[in-house]
């Protein structure tokens, strides 16, 4: 406690973030009791992600950001590491190699490469800010990004490579540079996207195919995001109760505590419960944007706009794919989703915004005490 008093925590990020938590932590652990496909052990070694998440966010307050962003480098390189090791030893699971098997517990790299580029191109943008307008500034900043791009979308991961590139494009959009160029540079990618499709992972394209047209695969992916719609219809208003629930409890919903948790959540909780998920979402995403918009360091602006753009992409497709508007990619949805490496990711992400408002805050005493 002791500890905790010099720090200015914002409450108007926490309390959404403990909420989300909480209810995570209620559905997964009903789901257990219930013989779910996941036992009491997934949930304590949840609740243990959790308090070593906590101690990644209470270490960030210690020192300045300014101070984690200096070791963007080194951490950039172990990123890659981690990466070409998933590709040498790493386990495959539905077809993709992205974790690596650390004996009680797995680790996904991906998940902590959205965290390099966050702060490799947070770092780039700003020292570069002033030449920004320059072309060569895009072929500069697409390098750093480009190795993680490869490494991640030959796992195959394509929700991660889609994540990557959209916090690119919002930095990007965020400096100097021409505005009509960078619109005719996403035009130019949306048209080639079908150049793209023949070089997906099958299962891939799959998954694609039956976004389209969900009736294509009635038994396989398309049974998902029925079961998954079905799920959430079944909830009503105000949901079947937090130990009931037909579609999860008898494992008619597949990769409920992953992918597709927030069907679960409409489920059991209802429609009230899946819409306090998707605003406190959406309010961890807005109060991190208006932290970017006031923040007086441009270091500070560019991770604040990356973290928020990460954040706004994960919760906006996990729930869109458990909708059936958008296609399954197995993105987590943020702070809710059983996994740790993305539960972990998730706190540090926030440990560093809190670090930026701490500063914001010390900012503003120094600058009103010499006025």
């Amino acid at each position: 406690m002791r500890l905790l008093r010099n720090f200015k925590f914002d409450w108007l990020i926490v309390l959404p973030a403990a909420v989300l938590v909480l209810i995570s932590i209620s559905v997964l652990m009903a789901s257990a009791l219930a013989g779910s496909t996941i036992g009491v052990g997934d949930v304590i070694k949840q609740i243990i992600y959790l308090m070593i998440g906590i101690v990644f966010v209470v270490l960030l307050q210690r020192f300045d950001y300014r101070l984690v962003t200096r070791y963007h480098k080194p951490f950039y390189i172990l990123t890659l590491i981690l990466l070409v090791l998933v590709e040498v030893v790493g386990t495959t699971v539905f077809g993709a190699r992205r974790w690596l098997d650390l004996g009680p517990i797995q680790i996904q790299p991906s998940e902590f490469a959205k965290l390099a580029i966050i702060l490799s191109l947070g770092v780039y943008f700003a020292n570069n800010y002033q030449n920004s307008r320059r072309f060569s500034f895009i072929i500069k900043s697409g390098l750093i990004s480009l190795p993680i791009l490869i490494l991640v979308l030959i796992q195959p991961d394509l929700g991660t490579t889609l994540a990557t590139l959209i916090i690119y494009i919002i930095m990007l959009a965020s400096s100097k540079f021409p505005k009509k160029i960078l619109l005719g540079l996403m035009i130019i990618g949306i048209v080639l996207v079908p150049a793209v499709y023949p070089y997906l992972g099958e299962y891939q394209q799959h998954r694609i195919e039956v976004f389209v047209n969900p009736d294509s695969d009635p038994q396989g992916i398309g049974y998902n995001v029925r079961q998954a719609r079905i799920a959430i219809g079944s909830g009503g208003l105000s949901g079947q109760g937090i130990n009931a629930g037909s579609q999860s409890q008898l494992n008619f919903l597949p990769s409920q505590h992953t992918d597709f948790i927030y069907s679960v959540i409409g489920e059991k909780l209802g429609f009230v419960g899946a819409m306090v998920v998707l605003i406190m979402e959406l309010w961890i995403v807005t109060r991190i944007i208006w932290l970017a918009n006031y923040s007086r360091e441009r270091t500070a602006t560019f991770l604040l706009l990356g973290i928020a753009g990460l954040w706004f992409f994960h919760s906006i497709i996990n729930i869109g794919m458990n909708l059936g508007l958008a296609p399954v990619t197995g993105l987590p949805l943020p702070l809710v989703s059983l996994g740790g490496s993305s539960l972990i990711l998730s706190l540090i992400l926030l440990g560093i915004v809190n670090n930026i408002y701490q500063r914001k805050k010390q900012l503003e005493k120094t600058y009103a005490e010499t006025s």
